[in-house]
């Protein structure tokens, strides 16, 4: 029995054993499954990246779309990246002009109807093309090249059509000038300016007889205007320039503009200021009463029955700007466009039926339509695509005779970060698109951090200098301000491990933390001034940073804590300013000193463990461009003037002194080098150098490229800049872009 029963035992633990291995190999098979369905989604995500690296950073579309189809040939399984593969086969069939695009987006909201974002996104696309692309529902566009600067033999700079748009008139550093369509003849409009130094802005009157345009003049010696500005018309068949309305001084000129009834129309940072052409005042409205036009062309915004005008206005988020429109008379004005990126320079089509705008919702400026009630001043239905250009800005377009035609300006360009040796800086080479925002570069110069403002992919990015495939680091665009293009959105500690930057994320406003390496933003402080925009600074030695939030300076540790305020300035501090000496003992910023001189500021010092807060320089004129020497004794600032000027004040407090003398380069805001010799700024809009001990000044940047002011790895042997290479301006006349149904009407 005893044997029986330990043979019967032997033969279970064998059945068990044989159990056990099956079910192990069951589990092992499906592990394997579960491995390579993983390994297989890992690599079909990885294959998207490198299409979109092709597509997004290379512009190479072509080599894109064999990448996207790799992935629907080799992954069917991966229902989501297979569907992202096909809206972006979409997408770049898009941008190549092909009706592919259309084919490619009805499949995939045909198959892939598991996929809702994906699908939403395609009938986006599709119904802005059904509505207005080359070869959709319309007659056309066609498109006529009309002039550009090869044909003038001039830089040309604002220009406007005449209402029939049958003559065209552009301006240049010195002169207007006149042509017809066919450019045979272009003559000049100014014989003198006598002692006016900038002419600009020309616009013609509604009535097609006059073109009004500003001109600008340093101010006499004895006088405490900063600049000299005024109004003018001219026939331009004949007869000697009028200005109309009196001087206007301390303030610039942003925008001239008629009437629908004929009157002059002109901005500053004051305000909106109506006038007759025998220069009587019609209307002024406070800039209070006109929240968007501080720094905003309002171009051509005036309804035909002039109850309204359009402009742009900043988004809180920074990320671009949206149409508003507002009674001409002032009041409360309402938003019109919600579309990602900037929209702006609006144009009416004559019957009041139909705004035109300038929009990057696709990542370059194109032309956008939108139905309108000009009574209301209401939006009858959603914005459409008119154009669809590749790198391209599209400027200041004009809607011609009865509507059916549109005139505008255009120029292609690519905005990249240069890297290269300081060294060699004439050899650098592009790696990325990105924003026109300064790099930052880690420590060992092999990691280079920047921004992208494409539309639904803004952020803080990074790429190895050596190239690949850019990494993302935040989904939120750092707080901007209009216009200042040249200086830090963002900062890297000294170590290279954290980005610091100020931002908004969801309801939160305030200055954030997020590592290099990864990982989700953190909150560090919240601004509590719905104006301030401000650019967190680190210590030298990465325990703190110093910010301003309104009319206070403060320093917070960088692991989080209580601010500690540092100084008070009762009208405020310029929040993009603040920069820590290199021993990091001193503080420094931009202040506004005085009630209502928001036009001027000073420089302002202040020890950083507390202490006196110290004016280093006058409050007369604007400043920019504040730096540190990296001897830690002085700053560089520019002076912004007509004759432009870079100084620098001295910790000690002697009198501040000329640092760049160079009449024929326009110095503006710059940067030294590590090594303290060299101050590269830009200007005019190339990067020059100035080396201190020879008193030299080189041009750095390419022939034809813009660009920005570098930054340099730790030990000065590296260097990143944004550049902009854009083609010369051209002047285009587009026809047979209206729909089908409304052609003809």
């Amino acid at each position: 029995m005893k044997v029986r029963t330990q043979l019967t035992n032997n033969e279970n633990r064998k059945r068990t054993n044989t159990k056990l291995q099956s079910i192990a190999g069951i589990v092992f098979a499906l592990m394997l499954v579960v491995a390579s369905s993983a390994y297989a989604k890992q690599k079909a995500g990885v294959l998207f990246q490198s299409g979109l690296y092709q597509e997004q950073v290379k512009g190479d579309l072509d080599a894109a779309i064999k990448v996207y189809e790799r992935i629907i040939v080799n992954f069917p399984r991966n229902r989501p990246v297979v569907a992202k593969a096909l809206l972006h086969i979409g997408l770049c069939y898009e941008k190549m002009g092909k009706q592919e695009a259309q084919k490619t987006y009805r499949h995939l909201i045909k198959e892939y109807a598991d996929q809702p974002e994906t699908v939403q996104t395609a009938r986006e696309r599709l119904k802005q093309l059904d509505a207005g692309a080359p070869g959709a529902k319309v007659n056309g566009p066609t498109y006529r090249l009309v002039l550009d600067e090869q044909i003038a033999g001039k830089h040309m700079g604002m220009c406007d059509f005449s209402p029939s748009g049958d003559r065209i008139v552009f301006q240049s550093p010195d002169n207007l000038y006149i042509t017809d369509q066919t450019t045979t003849i272009i003559r000049p409009l100014l014989d003198d300016l006598g002692p006016w130094q900038q002419v600009g802005r020309p616009r013609w009157s509604p009535d097609g007889r006059l073109i009004a345009y500003s001109l600008m003049r340093a101010p006499p010696p004895d006088s405490d205007a900063k600049i000299i500005c005024a109004i003018f018309v001219l026939d331009p068949d004949g007869g000697a320039p009028r200005q109309i309305g009196p001087d206007v001084t301390k303030r610039f000129i942003q925008s001239v503009f008629w009437t629908p009834d004929g009157h002059l129309t002109y901005h500053t940072n004051e305000g909106i200021r109506t006038l007759t052409l025998d220069g009587n005042e019609v209307r002024f409205i406070l800039r209070k009463d006109v929240p968007f036009v501080r720094g905003e062309l309002l171009g051509r915004g005036y309804s035909p029955n002039g109850l309204w005008f359009v402009s742009n206005r900043k988004k809180k988020d920074g990320s671009g700007s949206n149409l508003r429109i507002l009674p001409v008379t002032g009041g409360t004005d309402r938003r019109l466009t919600h579309l990602p990126g900037s929209s702006k320079a609006p144009t009416w089509a004559p019957d009041g039926r139909t705004l035109y705008f300038v929009s990057g919702r696709t990542g370059t400026l194109n032309i956008w339509r939108l139905p309108m009630d000009q009574e209301k001043g209401l939006a009858t239905g959603e914005p459409q695509q008119v154009t669809f250009f590749k790198d391209t800005i599209v400027l200041d377009p004009k809607v011609l005779g009865d509507g059916s035609s549109i005139g505008f300006g255009m120029f292609k360009i690519n905005t990249s970060i240069k890297v290269a040796d300081s060294s060699s800086p004439l050899e650098a080479r592009s790696l990325v698109r990105c924003a026109k925002y300064c790099p930052e570069l880690s420590p060992d110069g092999r990691i280079i951090y920047y921004v992208n403002n494409m539309p639904g992919k803004e952020g803080i990015y990074a790429v190895l200098r050596d190239g690949g495939a850019p990494r993302r680091l935040t989904e939120s665009f750092p707080e901007e301000h209009t216009g200042l293009i040249n200086y830090h959105r963002f900062a890297l500690s000294p170590d290279g491990r954290t980005l610091a930057y100020s931002t908004r994320i969801g309801n939160e406003k305030g200055i954030f933390t997020v590592p290099t390496m990864g990982g989700d933003p953190r909150l560090l402080v919240q601004i509590t001034n719905a104006k301030s925009s401000p650019v967190p600074q680190w210590s030298p030695d990465g325990s703190q940073l110093a910010y301003s939030d309104g009319n206070d300076l403060y320093i917070i540790p960088a692991a989080g804590g209580q601010p500690r305020k540092l100084a008070h300035m009762n009208h405020g501090w310029e929040d993009y300013s603040v920069r820590w000496s290199p021993d990091g003992k001193f503080i420094a910023a931009f202040g506004i000193p005085k009630p209502g001189n928001s036009a001027d500021n000073a420089v302002f010092v202040v020890p950083a463990s507390g202490g006196e807060l110290r004016q280093l320089t006058s409050d007369v004129e604007w400043k920019e461009g504040l730096e540190w020497h990296p001897d830690g004794q002085r700053l560089t600032y520019h002076v912004s003037r007509l004759d432009s000027e870079t100084h620098q004040t001295y910790l000690d407090g002697r009198e501040p002194t000329l640092l760049v003398n160079a009449p024929d380069v326009w110095d503006y805001v710059g940067k030294w080098a590590p090594d303290g010799r060299r101050f590269f700024f830009v200007g005019g809009p190339r990067m020059y150098v100035y080396d201190e001990s020879s008193g030299k000044t080189t041009q750095v940047s390419e022939h034809g490229d813009e660009a920005g002011v570098p930054r340099w790895s730790r030990d000065g042997k590296t260097m990143a800049w944004w550049a902009t290479r854009r083609t010369s301006r051209q002047i285009w006349i587009m026809e047979n872009f209206l729909p089908k149904s409304t052609a003809g009407e």
